[in-house]
């Protein structure tokens, strides 16, 4: 929650030009669904990254769930492990990433 406040008061630190044009790459309309464990460790920083790419990208929508409240979605998503980010309700991306490794395979992504 914080960090979505330092965005939107652009108080935040500013993205290198690489990672600004991966964001920018992004055309078509995106759903990041960033599924995480309130105690994982991993899971805290996918989703600061995921609020920043929708913050710079307006195609770009993202969403944090506790899997822990909703265990039909954790079985219809085969959930094994948080975090794990799922692009438009299709294609699974386990794990935690680095903003630039995130934005790296969102740009290159397509339905």
């Amino acid at each position: 929650f914080a960090a979505a406040i330092l965005n939107a008061g652009k108080a935040s630190k500013p993205l290198d030009r690489f990672t600004m044009k991966d964001i920018a790459k992004i055309k078509s309309p995106m759903k990041l669904q960033v599924c995480v464990s309130l105690s994982c460790q991993h899971c805290c920083q996918l989703v600061i990254h995921a609020q920043r790419i929708a913050w710079e990208n307006p195609s770009v929508t993202a969403h944090m769930i506790d899997a822990n409240l909703y265990p039909e979605l954790v079985k219809r998503l085969r959930l094994e492990r948080v975090p794990l980010t799922v692009v438009n309700e299709k294609k699974q991306f386990p794990g935690g990433k680095t903003m630039a490794e995130l934005t790296g395979v969102l740009s290159k992504y397509h339905d």
